[in-house]
């Protein structure tokens, strides 16, 4: 918690801030690289405290955003080649919002 206090002859004038720092990250699982039809679970990692307050997650795919939702993880039950890309996400909470680097999906052809 961060205070500023300014006096002058016209008064007094005092103001605080939180200051709240987040590093958001992209965890793949089970890995950055894997064959199609594998089970791929993307989770947005070290987005400050859940229990304070309840974030909102928005995914993104070569910059284009799929969706948004409460969870912190973005599930393909089944990848496909179409699904590769490079994947950001976005967490949003009282104490403003930080979006992760791009981390690149590569699905592999089955052939």
């Amino acid at each position: 918690r961060y205070g500023c206090t300014a006096s002058n002859l016209h008064g007094n004038a005092s103001a605080t801030k939180v200051l709240v720092t987040r590093a958001a990250g992209l965890l793949i699982q089970p890995s950055a690289e894997v064959t199609e039809g594998t089970a791929v679970t993307l989770t947005c990692l070290g987005t400050g405290d859940e229990e304070e307050e309840k974030p909102l997650y928005a995914w993104y795919r070569n910059g284009r955003r799929l969706q948004e939702s409460s969870s912190p993880s973005l599930e393909f039950p089944s990848v496909r080649g179409d699904d590769a890309g490079a994947f950001q996400c976005q967490v949003r909470g009282r104490n403003g919002s930080d979006t992760s680097e791009a981390v690149p999906l590569r699905v592999l052809c089955e052939c």
